[in-house]
Protein backbone atom coordinates (compact mmCIF):
# COMPACT_ATOMS: atom_id res chain seq x y z
CA UNK A 1 0.00 0.00 0.00
CA UNK A 2 1.40 3.45 -1.18
CA UNK A 3 2.46 5.78 2.00
CA UNK A 4 0.09 8.78 2.16
CA UNK A 5 1.54 12.12 1.57
CA UNK A 6 3.03 13.96 3.72
CA UNK A 7 1.09 17.35 4.76
CA UNK A 8 3.96 19.79 5.82
CA UNK A 9 2.59 23.16 7.43
CA UNK A 10 4.44 26.27 7.97
CA UNK A 11 3.59 29.03 10.75
CA UNK A 12 6.28 30.54 12.10
CA UNK A 13 5.01 31.69 15.62
CA UNK A 14 3.02 29.99 18.79
CA UNK A 15 1.12 32.32 20.90
CA UNK A 16 -1.40 30.45 23.36
CA UNK A 17 -3.97 33.31 22.89
CA UNK A 18 -3.21 34.28 18.77
CA UNK A 19 -6.41 32.84 17.27
CA UNK A 20 -4.50 32.17 14.07
CA UNK A 21 -2.41 29.67 15.96
CA UNK A 22 -5.64 28.91 18.28
CA UNK A 23 -7.25 27.29 14.54
CA UNK A 24 -4.20 25.81 13.41
CA UNK A 25 -3.79 24.06 16.30
CA UNK A 26 -7.76 22.77 16.07
CA UNK A 27 -7.06 21.82 12.26
CA UNK A 28 -4.03 19.63 12.87
CA UNK A 29 -5.95 17.86 15.43
CA UNK A 30 -8.91 17.33 13.28
CA UNK A 31 -6.75 16.18 10.65
CA UNK A 32 -5.13 13.48 12.66
CA UNK A 33 -8.48 12.02 13.48
CA UNK A 34 -10.00 11.90 10.35
CA UNK A 35 -7.17 10.74 8.28
CA UNK A 36 -4.25 8.93 8.09
CA UNK A 37 -1.53 11.46 6.17
CA UNK A 38 1.79 12.06 8.36
CA UNK A 39 1.23 15.66 9.47
CA UNK A 40 4.18 18.00 10.31
CA UNK A 41 4.95 21.37 11.49
CA UNK A 42 7.66 23.92 10.76
CA UNK A 43 7.99 26.90 13.32
CA UNK A 44 10.22 28.64 15.06
CA UNK A 45 8.21 27.47 18.26
CA UNK A 46 7.10 24.48 20.30
CA UNK A 47 3.09 23.90 20.02
CA UNK A 48 1.39 21.66 21.95
CA UNK A 49 0.44 18.79 19.17
CA UNK A 50 -0.79 15.78 20.54
CA UNK A 51 1.58 12.56 20.20
CA UNK A 52 1.62 11.28 16.28
CA UNK A 53 1.78 14.99 14.74
CA UNK A 54 5.59 15.32 14.07
CA UNK A 55 7.24 18.97 14.88
CA UNK A 56 10.51 20.72 13.47
CA UNK A 57 11.54 23.49 15.22
CA UNK A 58 14.00 26.01 12.91
CA UNK A 59 16.68 28.44 14.04
CA UNK A 60 16.01 31.89 14.96
CA UNK A 61 18.34 34.94 14.38
CA UNK A 62 18.58 38.26 15.82
CA UNK A 63 18.93 41.98 13.79
CA UNK A 64 15.55 44.03 12.60
CA UNK A 65 11.78 42.58 12.08
CA UNK A 66 12.36 42.15 8.36
CA UNK A 67 16.10 40.22 8.51
CA UNK A 68 13.95 37.76 11.24
CA UNK A 69 11.18 37.10 8.95
CA UNK A 70 13.45 36.47 5.86
CA UNK A 71 15.18 34.05 7.61
CA UNK A 72 12.65 32.16 8.81
CA UNK A 73 11.70 31.84 5.12
CA UNK A 74 14.75 30.58 4.06
CA UNK A 75 15.50 28.01 6.65
CA UNK A 76 11.80 26.86 5.76
CA UNK A 77 13.06 26.60 2.27
CA UNK A 78 16.24 24.91 2.88
CA UNK A 79 14.04 22.26 4.90
CA UNK A 80 11.81 22.01 2.84
CA UNK A 81 13.92 21.35 -0.03
CA UNK A 82 15.68 18.37 1.81
CA UNK A 83 12.54 16.00 2.32
CA UNK A 84 11.21 13.97 -0.20
CA UNK A 85 8.94 15.54 -3.02
CA UNK A 86 6.11 13.94 -1.95
CA UNK A 87 5.48 16.68 0.39
CA UNK A 88 2.25 18.79 0.08
CA UNK A 89 3.00 22.09 1.54
CA UNK A 90 0.61 24.55 3.51
CA UNK A 91 2.21 27.80 4.84
CA UNK A 92 0.40 29.61 7.21
CA UNK A 93 3.10 32.71 5.96
CA UNK A 94 3.33 34.12 2.95
CA UNK A 95 6.42 31.55 2.04
CA UNK A 96 7.06 31.25 -1.33
CA UNK A 97 7.69 27.36 -2.78
CA UNK A 98 4.33 26.19 -0.78
CA UNK A 99 1.46 24.58 -2.76
CA UNK A 100 -1.45 25.71 -0.57
CA UNK A 101 -1.16 29.46 1.28
CA UNK A 102 -3.89 29.86 3.90
CA UNK A 103 -4.26 33.85 3.63
CA UNK A 104 -5.37 33.74 7.08
CA UNK A 105 -3.64 37.15 7.46
CA UNK A 106 -5.86 38.48 4.78
CA UNK A 107 -3.70 41.02 2.16
CA UNK A 108 -0.98 42.43 3.25
CA UNK A 109 -1.13 45.52 0.80
CA UNK A 110 -4.84 45.80 1.90
CA UNK A 111 -3.70 45.67 5.63
CA UNK A 112 -1.65 48.90 4.96
CA UNK A 113 -4.32 50.76 2.98
CA UNK A 114 -6.60 50.21 5.54
CA UNK A 115 -4.91 52.01 8.50
CA UNK A 116 -5.87 55.01 9.96
CA UNK A 117 -2.89 56.56 10.10
CA UNK A 118 -1.91 60.16 8.70
CA UNK A 119 0.00 61.13 5.58
CA UNK A 120 3.50 61.28 7.03
CA UNK A 121 2.94 57.57 8.87
CA UNK A 122 1.54 55.91 5.79
CA UNK A 123 4.49 56.91 4.07
CA UNK A 124 7.09 55.59 6.57
CA UNK A 125 5.13 52.28 6.45
CA UNK A 126 5.41 51.89 2.55
CA UNK A 127 8.99 52.34 2.72
CA UNK A 128 9.64 50.47 5.88
CA UNK A 129 12.02 47.71 4.66
CA UNK A 130 9.44 45.01 6.63
CA UNK A 131 6.54 46.31 5.00
CA UNK A 132 7.93 46.42 1.34
CA UNK A 133 9.38 42.75 2.26
CA UNK A 134 5.88 41.32 3.09
CA UNK A 135 4.77 43.03 0.21
CA UNK A 136 7.60 41.60 -2.33
CA UNK A 137 6.98 38.35 -0.82
CA UNK A 138 2.72 37.96 -1.22
CA UNK A 139 4.20 38.43 -4.86
CA UNK A 140 6.64 35.98 -5.35
CA UNK A 141 5.07 32.91 -3.54
CA UNK A 142 1.67 33.92 -5.97
CA UNK A 143 4.09 34.02 -9.36
CA UNK A 144 5.58 30.68 -7.84
CA UNK A 145 5.25 27.88 -10.07
CA UNK A 146 4.85 25.45 -7.39
CA UNK A 147 1.82 27.37 -6.05
CA UNK A 148 -1.39 25.69 -6.63
CA UNK A 149 -4.10 27.32 -4.36
CA UNK A 150 -5.22 29.97 -1.89
CA UNK A 151 -7.52 28.91 0.96
CA UNK A 152 -9.09 32.33 1.91
CA UNK A 153 -11.45 32.48 5.72
CA UNK A 154 -13.84 34.85 4.06
CA UNK A 155 -15.04 36.16 0.37
CA UNK A 156 -13.71 39.83 1.19
CA UNK A 157 -10.26 38.13 1.08
CA UNK A 158 -10.87 36.24 -2.10
CA UNK A 159 -12.15 39.42 -3.76
CA UNK A 160 -8.89 41.21 -2.80
CA UNK A 161 -6.08 38.57 -4.02
CA UNK A 162 -8.00 38.07 -6.94
CA UNK A 163 -7.95 41.76 -7.43
CA UNK A 164 -4.55 42.44 -6.32
CA UNK A 165 -2.98 39.69 -7.89
CA UNK A 166 -4.52 38.28 -10.99
CA UNK A 167 -5.76 34.93 -9.29
CA UNK A 168 -8.04 32.80 -11.33
CA UNK A 169 -10.89 32.05 -9.68
CA UNK A 170 -10.50 28.29 -9.59
CA UNK A 171 -6.61 28.82 -7.99
CA UNK A 172 -8.93 30.61 -4.91
CA UNK A 173 -11.06 28.77 -2.09
CA UNK A 174 -13.27 29.94 0.79
CA UNK A 175 -12.64 27.88 3.59
CA UNK A 176 -13.81 29.10 6.95
CA UNK A 177 -12.18 28.74 10.25
CA UNK A 178 -13.65 25.69 12.29
CA UNK A 179 -15.08 25.64 15.91
CA UNK A 180 -14.64 22.24 17.94
CA UNK A 181 -18.03 20.88 19.05
CA UNK A 182 -18.22 22.79 22.69
CA UNK A 183 -18.44 26.26 20.70
CA UNK A 184 -21.22 25.30 18.64
CA UNK A 185 -24.22 25.05 21.59
CA UNK A 186 -25.90 28.28 22.06
CA UNK A 187 -24.71 29.41 25.43
CA UNK A 188 -27.68 29.86 28.04
CA UNK A 189 -28.68 32.19 30.88
CA UNK A 190 -27.41 29.51 33.27
CA UNK A 191 -23.87 29.23 32.18
CA UNK A 192 -24.07 33.18 31.54
CA UNK A 193 -25.00 33.66 35.61
CA UNK A 194 -22.02 30.93 36.11
CA UNK A 195 -19.34 32.93 34.39
CA UNK A 196 -20.17 35.87 35.75
CA UNK A 197 -19.72 34.34 39.33
CA UNK A 198 -16.31 33.30 38.42
CA UNK A 199 -15.28 35.89 37.02
CA UNK A 200 -16.11 38.07 39.97
CA UNK A 201 -18.49 40.69 37.66
CA UNK A 202 -21.59 42.09 38.09
CA UNK A 203 -24.76 39.50 37.05
CA UNK A 204 -27.02 41.56 35.80
CA UNK A 205 -25.04 45.01 34.26
CA UNK A 206 -25.15 44.64 30.52
CA UNK A 207 -21.37 43.08 29.41
CA UNK A 208 -19.27 43.89 26.23
CA UNK A 209 -16.34 41.56 25.16
CA UNK A 210 -13.77 42.81 22.79
CA UNK A 211 -10.96 40.37 22.50
CA UNK A 212 -7.78 40.92 20.17
CA UNK A 213 -4.39 42.05 20.29
CA UNK A 214 -3.21 44.77 18.49
CA UNK A 215 -5.70 47.27 19.80
CA UNK A 216 -5.46 49.58 17.22
CA UNK A 217 -6.18 47.25 14.17
CA UNK A 218 -8.85 45.65 16.62
CA UNK A 219 -10.66 49.22 17.13
CA UNK A 220 -10.52 49.47 20.86
CA UNK A 221 -10.44 53.32 20.39
CA UNK A 222 -13.97 53.25 18.64
CA UNK A 223 -15.26 50.89 21.21
CA UNK A 224 -14.15 53.94 24.49
CA UNK A 225 -15.46 56.43 22.02
CA UNK A 226 -19.12 54.67 21.80
CA UNK A 227 -19.35 53.69 25.05
CA UNK A 228 -18.88 57.62 25.86
CA UNK A 229 -21.53 58.72 23.66
CA UNK A 230 -23.80 56.33 24.65
CA UNK A 231 -23.54 57.30 28.19
CA UNK A 232 -24.02 60.78 27.12
CA UNK A 233 -27.26 59.70 25.46
CA UNK A 234 -28.04 58.33 28.87
CA UNK A 235 -28.29 54.74 27.19
CA UNK A 236 -27.71 51.23 28.99
CA UNK A 237 -24.64 51.56 31.17
CA UNK A 238 -22.53 48.70 29.27
CA UNK A 239 -19.39 47.47 31.49
CA UNK A 240 -16.28 45.99 29.00
CA UNK A 241 -14.14 42.95 28.71
CA UNK A 242 -10.81 43.92 27.33
CA UNK A 243 -9.59 40.37 26.44
CA UNK A 244 -5.56 40.73 25.31
CA UNK A 245 -2.26 42.54 25.37
CA UNK A 246 -0.90 45.93 23.14
CA UNK A 247 2.04 47.35 23.74
CA UNK A 248 0.24 50.97 23.79
CA UNK A 249 -1.99 49.26 26.92
CA UNK A 250 -1.38 52.30 29.19
CA UNK A 251 -2.73 55.03 27.13
CA UNK A 252 -5.91 53.32 26.14
CA UNK A 253 -6.66 52.97 30.12
CA UNK A 254 -5.81 56.63 29.82
CA UNK A 255 -8.11 57.16 27.56
CA UNK A 256 -10.65 55.65 29.08
CA UNK A 257 -9.92 57.72 31.91
CA UNK A 258 -10.33 60.81 30.21
CA UNK A 259 -13.33 59.73 28.71
CA UNK A 260 -14.98 59.61 32.32
CA UNK A 261 -16.76 56.24 31.68
CA UNK A 262 -18.44 55.47 34.20
CA UNK A 263 -19.49 51.77 34.03
CA UNK A 264 -16.35 49.54 35.21
CA UNK A 265 -13.50 48.17 32.52
CA UNK A 266 -12.91 44.81 33.03
CA UNK A 267 -9.25 44.62 31.75
CA UNK A 268 -7.93 41.29 31.97
CA UNK A 269 -5.00 40.94 29.68
CA UNK A 270 -3.83 37.94 27.56
CA UNK A 271 -5.91 34.74 28.07
CA UNK A 272 -5.44 31.34 26.51
CA UNK A 273 -8.87 30.06 28.18
CA UNK A 274 -11.33 32.25 26.51
CA UNK A 275 -14.62 30.46 26.31
CA UNK A 276 -15.55 31.30 30.02
CA UNK A 277 -15.16 35.45 28.61
CA UNK A 278 -18.02 34.86 25.81
CA UNK A 279 -20.08 32.99 28.06
CA UNK A 280 -20.13 35.94 30.63
CA UNK A 281 -20.92 38.77 27.70
CA UNK A 282 -24.21 39.88 26.02
CA UNK A 283 -22.73 41.16 22.97
CA UNK A 284 -19.32 41.02 21.02
CA UNK A 285 -17.67 44.31 19.79
CA UNK A 286 -14.68 44.39 17.36
CA UNK A 287 -14.61 47.25 15.19
CA UNK A 288 -11.63 46.59 13.12
CA UNK A 289 -9.80 48.59 10.60
CA UNK A 290 -9.50 45.33 8.95
CA UNK A 291 -9.27 41.63 9.47
CA UNK A 292 -9.20 39.02 6.95
CA UNK A 293 -12.07 36.92 9.00
CA UNK A 294 -12.05 37.10 12.68
CA UNK A 295 -12.01 34.01 14.83
CA UNK A 296 -13.34 35.20 17.98
CA UNK A 297 -16.41 36.60 16.30
CA UNK A 298 -16.87 32.98 14.69
CA UNK A 299 -16.80 31.95 17.99
CA UNK A 300 -19.19 34.48 19.47
CA UNK A 301 -21.60 34.21 16.36
CA UNK A 302 -21.67 30.19 17.18
CA UNK A 303 -22.50 30.67 21.02
CA UNK A 304 -25.44 32.94 19.65
CA UNK A 305 -23.97 36.40 20.97
CA UNK A 306 -24.82 39.20 18.84
CA UNK A 307 -21.33 40.56 17.21
CA UNK A 308 -20.91 44.60 16.51
CA UNK A 309 -18.31 43.88 13.49
CA UNK A 310 -16.98 46.17 10.66
CA UNK A 311 -17.48 45.31 7.55
CA UNK A 312 -13.53 44.91 7.03
CA UNK A 313 -13.75 42.13 8.84
CA UNK A 314 -14.24 38.91 6.86
CA UNK A 315 -16.77 37.19 9.26
CA UNK A 316 -19.02 39.99 8.90
CA UNK A 317 -20.50 38.30 6.04
CA UNK A 318 -22.21 35.71 8.42
CA UNK A 319 -23.89 39.00 10.15
CA UNK A 320 -27.91 39.34 9.60
CA UNK A 321 -28.36 43.04 10.67
CA UNK A 322 -30.53 43.28 13.70
CA UNK A 323 -31.16 39.50 14.04
CA UNK A 324 -27.17 38.50 15.29
CA UNK A 325 -25.55 41.83 15.20
CA UNK A 326 -24.93 44.97 13.35
CA UNK A 327 -22.23 45.62 10.80
CA UNK A 328 -20.70 49.35 9.76
CA UNK A 329 -17.61 51.05 9.19
CA UNK A 330 -14.51 51.19 11.09
CA UNK A 331 -14.07 54.24 13.01
CA UNK A 332 -17.32 55.16 13.64
CA UNK A 333 -17.85 55.62 17.07
CA UNK A 334 -21.66 56.96 16.92
CA UNK A 335 -22.99 53.78 14.66
CA UNK A 336 -21.83 51.18 17.34
CA UNK A 337 -23.19 53.93 19.86
CA UNK A 338 -26.46 53.34 18.20
CA UNK A 339 -26.29 49.95 17.93
CA UNK A 340 -24.99 49.89 21.72
CA UNK A 341 -28.72 51.61 22.36
CA UNK A 342 -30.77 48.68 20.64
CA UNK A 343 -31.83 46.53 23.83
CA UNK A 344 -33.90 44.28 21.71
CA UNK A 345 -30.93 42.76 20.69
CA UNK A 346 -28.12 43.21 22.66
CA UNK A 347 -29.06 43.08 26.60
CA UNK A 348 -29.29 39.90 28.20
CA UNK A 349 -32.38 37.60 26.94
CA UNK A 350 -32.89 34.31 28.24
CA UNK A 351 -31.92 33.06 24.87
CA UNK A 352 -29.64 33.32 22.23
CA UNK A 353 -29.40 35.91 19.67
CA UNK A 354 -29.90 33.44 16.55
CA UNK A 355 -29.81 29.86 16.39
CA UNK A 356 -25.93 28.68 14.16
CA UNK A 357 -27.88 28.21 10.99
CA UNK A 358 -28.80 31.73 10.45
CA UNK A 359 -25.41 33.40 11.42
CA UNK A 360 -23.43 30.07 9.48
CA UNK A 361 -25.44 30.11 6.26
CA UNK A 362 -26.05 26.50 6.44
CA UNK A 363 -26.08 23.64 9.65
CA UNK A 364 -23.07 23.58 10.95
CA UNK A 365 -20.63 25.46 8.37
CA UNK A 366 -18.61 26.02 11.25
CA UNK A 367 -17.81 22.42 12.71
CA UNK A 368 -14.07 22.04 12.69
CA UNK A 369 -15.00 18.59 11.32
CA UNK A 370 -16.63 19.77 8.55
CA UNK A 371 -13.98 22.48 8.48
CA UNK A 372 -11.25 19.42 8.05
CA UNK A 373 -13.14 17.55 5.13
CA UNK A 374 -12.72 20.29 2.92
CA UNK A 375 -8.93 20.64 3.89
CA UNK A 376 -9.01 16.86 2.72
CA UNK A 377 -11.13 17.30 -0.45
CA UNK A 378 -8.58 19.86 -1.13
CA UNK A 379 -5.55 17.87 -0.56
CA UNK A 380 -6.70 14.78 -2.81
CA UNK A 381 -7.29 17.43 -5.96
CA UNK A 382 -3.94 18.57 -5.47
CA UNK A 383 -2.08 15.32 -5.44
CA UNK A 384 -2.69 14.40 -8.94
CA UNK A 385 -1.11 17.45 -9.70
CA UNK A 386 1.96 16.98 -8.01
CA UNK A 387 3.24 13.98 -9.81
Amino acid sequence: MTRPTTLCFVRRHYRPDGGAERFLLRLLIALSQQSDYPLHLLSQDSWPLPSGIGQKRLARTGGTRRRKEQHFHQVSQQHLSAQAPGWLVQAHEPIAGCQIYRAGDGSHRRWLAARQDGPVRQAFRHLDPYHRYRLEQETRLFRDERFRMVVCPSEKVRNELQADFGLPHERTRVIRNGLPPEWLQPRTRQQREQARTRLQLDSNAPLLLFAGSGWARKGLDTVLEALALCQQQKGPAWQLMVIGQDKHSRAYRQKARDLKLTAPIHWFGPRQAVRIFFEAADALILPSQYDPGSNVALEALAMGLPALLSCADGSSELVEPGRNGFTGDPGQPRQYAAWLANEGLLLPTDGPAAPLPAHAKGPNTLDMSICAGQYLQLYAELQPERG
